[in-house]
């Protein structure tokens, strides 16, 4: 019968206080808030962009926020979730600081030299005011 008390409390201490003891010693450290704390690059903050409008066949100098609000209004209704046009606003600003650094480039020049185009067959869908 002893030796019965004796496997339980052996059983007991593996099974239930050594995890407790494992878990415990670890530490954890608190993630900082990257909303409250994230500032954009110095080289996009105010950046002016050339759009080529394949509407007027014209390239237009435009600052990347005004440019943001034309993708994100001609790429999805108002009436969607905050959430959802959130992300529709950090795609296409991410497609363009791509386009505009040079990070994705197609094989054609369909952009009459300019950084994009407001062809949604080539780069994003744009509308003005």
């Amino acid at each position: 019968m002893k030796r019965l008390i004796y496997y339980a409390l052996i059983m007991a201490a593996i099974i239930v206080i050594l995890p407790f003891l494992i878990v415990k010693s670890c530490t954890i450290e608190d993630e900082p808030e990257a909303a409250a704390e994230y500032e954009e690059p110095e080289e996009v903050q105010g950046m002016q962009i050339s759009v080529y409008n394949s509407v007027e066949n014209k390239v237009d100098v435009m600052d990347m926020e005004e440019y943001l609000k034309g993708v994100v209004a001609a790429e999805m209704p108002a009436e969607f979730e905050v959430e959802a046009l959130k992300a529709q606003a950090v795609a296409a600003r991410t497609y363009t600081c791509a386009r505009v650094f040079k990070d994705y480039q197609g094989k054609e020049d369909l952009h009459q030299g300019a950084d994009v185009c407001t062809d949604p067959a080539h780069c994003q869908a744009w509308i003005g005011k």
